[in-house]
């Protein structure tokens, strides 16, 4: 049976509907020994299990589609495999890709948490993040929506600039703080 899981951050949840819309169960993401007071702010599913981004002491949490934790990983800090205030999170085959927004960068991990590559530049230029919010992976590239570059930005797997679009402003073509990005194919 297909499910949508909602990222429910003041409420400290993820709550679980079928396609229509009714209320099947909730995902109590405190019930966690590692972070007491996460604020899940997305959420994927991949290899069977549902990774949480929860913005705490630890940042990613990881439970049974039925909602029994499993493990935690993502420390806070700016080192690599260390989130500051994550985002947007999806996956791909074996990798969690997450706009780890607090340090203006993408980090990439396997299913286990461990760091693989970060997207990720630390001077102006095309591919500079200032706060990477929305990801979303189509067609072996990352598109990661920037908030106060007013910008999406396009990435190959391996992290490799390909191209942007967008400016501030409220015309056709231009943002005013893009939070969400989904793609269609």
């Amino acid at each position: 049976m297909s499910q949508i899981f909602a990222a429910d951050a003041a409420n400290k949840r993820i709550q679980v509907f079928d396609l229509k819309g009714k209320f099947l169960r909730l995902v109590d993401v405190t019930e966690n020994p590692v972070n007491p007071d996460p604020q899940p702010t997305g959420c994927t599913i991949a290899g069977g299990k549902l990774y949480v981004n929860a913005i705490g002491t630890i940042n990613e949490l990881v439970f049974s589609l039925k909602g029994e934790y499993a493990s935690s990983w993502g420390p806070q800090g700016s080192g690599d495999g260390e989130l500051l205030s994550p985002w947007g999170i999806t996956s791909l085959l074996q990798e969690i890709f997450i706009t780890d927004t607090g340090n203006h960068r993408v980090q990439v991990f396997d299913l286990e948490g461990n760091y693989k590559r970060k997207i990720y530049k630390n001077t102006w230029g095309v591919n500079y993040f200032w706060e990477p919010r929305a990801i979303a992976i189509f067609d072996q590239e990352i598109y990661v929506a920037d908030v106060y570059m007013n910008k999406v930005k396009v990435f190959n797997l391996q992290g490799a600039w390909q191209r942007q679009w967008g400016q501030t402003g409220a015309g056709d073509g231009q943002f005013n703080k893009p939070y969400g990005v989904a793609i269609t194919g």
